[in-house]
């Protein structure tokens, strides 16, 4: 399987779709260098954000993946090769995995290496990588879905724009009040030096994002081993299910329960507020902000 997944991924690698979505990406993260001051930290959550342009572009590709065979004539041959469908998908699956997942890693190590020879400074935040990775993951396998079950050329050129408007929206807290359960998280922040991101969802969003690529994943291999007589093993099947509706279910849950946002009325998190815990507070005539002695200026 190894061979088969070398050869796919050197075929994804050459595709135009994936780096047009590529393409689409740098012009936003090249204009914002122009609008904020250069920081490392502030690069990854620019490269993060402009990452889901990569997730319409690996749509692309996995569409044409999952049409491929019929478009070639090849789906039958496929069938009666002794190697099972269901592994032959496996390796195709892990190749656009590991294809999309390496584009948006290109685009992040670019606008960190630019940001770094410009002065750039700061710790960049990792998790945004393995964020953003999974998140183009999870598109590629959207695409290879739309792909196998139209079987049309033009639902799979459509699938790419359809795509980017959904997680759009989703992602935006004005449509979708579940906005953090997005592919993509597009309204947080600039994250604080010293506190992070406040609120922080990307530990359960990464969770959350890990249990839907186990799904995806698991759905389309069922979905091409049916009606052959070699199917994958029962328990890994139902062990890749449960752990992936776990982590959707918890991940998912923490995220929907996580505040809007948090005001800080002092260093410890036990003094951080929601909005409408903020204003009673702020309203006391009686209340300071706790001298700490690290404020210099006002």
């Amino acid at each position: 399987m190894s061979g088969i997944l070398r050869i796919e991924a050197r075929h994804l690698a050459r595709s135009p779709l994936l780096w047009l979505g590529v393409a689409l990406a740098v012009w936003p993260t090249a204009l914002s260098f122009r609008m904020e001051w250069p920081t490392l930290s502030f690069g990854a959550l620019v490269a993060y954000q402009n990452g889901f342009l990569i997730g319409a572009g690996a749509v692309w590709a996995g569409a044409w993946l999952g049409l491929r065979d019929r478009v070639s004539g090849a789906a039958d041959l496929v069938t009666v090769t002794p190697t099972a469908p269901w592994r032959l998908w496996r390796a195709r699956l892990a190749s656009i995995a590991a294809v999309a997942a390496g584009a948006f890693a290109l685009l992040s190590a670019a606008t960190l290496a630019v940001l770094a020879a410009d002065g750039g400074r700061g710790t960049p935040d990792l998790r945004l990588l393995a964020d953003g990775a999974l998140a183009v993951v999870l598109s590629g396998l959207v695409g290879v879905a739309v792909g196998r079950l139209s079987g049309s050329r033009l639902v799979a050129v459509l699938a790419g724009p359809v795509w980017f408007l959904l997680c759009m929206f989703a992602a935006d807290p004005g449509f979708s009040p579940a906005h953090r359960l997005a592919p993509s998280l597009l309204q947080e922040g600039p994250p604080s030096v010293e506190f992070g991101f406040v609120p922080d969802p990307f530990w359960p969003h990464l969770g959350y994002l890990f249990g839907l690529v186990l799904l995806v994943g698991v759905g389309l291999l069922a979905l091409v081993a049916r009606g052959s007589g070699q199917r994958p093993l029962l328990a890994p099947v139902l062990a890749a299910v449960v752990a992936g509706l776990v982590l959707v279910g918890v991940g998912g849950a923490r995220l929907v329960a996580l505040p809007e946002t948090l005001v800080m009325l002092g260093p410890d998190r036990a003094d951080w507020k929601t909005d409408a815990e903020a204003h009673r507070v702020l309203a006391d005539p009686s209340f300071a902000y706790p001298d700490d002695g690290r404020a210099t200026a006002c």
